[in-house]
């Protein structure tokens, strides 16, 4: 009986809240890309021991239920925690969960509304982070990364 593969040609893949397309496994060996390119990430090429992904933090995009979830986070802009400094933000980044960077979004949401002086680094990460929110929305919705920026948008001023 064949193996069968758990990643194929074609599958999208969350590494880092990038969003990475899957165009090659060859020899147990996965090879992928950025899925929204750009000017510095156009001959950007990864690859990965298919016996080592489950020591990453490589997953599959989240499904359309957990979506929903995280837009709900923005919606009730219910403040869990805070986040005490800039450094607290970027680990939380790195933790690859989706809802994490909504928590983190709504934080700095309501910071960014409640003051009028707000550090540039800041400003940044939350960029980053609804970069990283919109590509994923945009790849289980089927929308362009614009209709998914805008939605956030929508969800965060509702």
């Amino acid at each position: 009986m064949k193996k069968k593969r758990i990643y194929n040609v074609g599958d999208k893949i969350v590494d880092y809240g990038q969003i990475f397309s899957i165009f090659e496994i060859k020899e147990r060996v996965i090879y992928f890309k950025p899925f929204f390119e750009n000017v510095q990430t156009q001959a950007f090429v990864c690859s990965i021991p298919i016996k080592n992904i489950r020591k990453t933090q490589i997953r599959r995009p989240v499904t359309k239920e957990k979506l929903k979830e995280c837009v709900q986070i923005l919606k009730d802009k219910i403040l869990e925690e805070e986040f005490k400094d800039i450094n607290q933000a970027k680990e939380l980044l790195g933790t690859n969960k989706l809802s994490d960077i909504a928590k983190f979004m709504v934080y700095m949401y309501k910071e960014m509304n409640a003051t009028e002086t707000v550090s540039h680094s800041k400003k940044e990460i939350f960029e980053k982070a609804s970069e990283r929110f919109a590509h994923e929305l945009a790849i289980i919705t089927n929308a362009s990364v614009k209709k998914a920026k805008n939605k956030i948008h929508h969800a965060l001023n509702a």
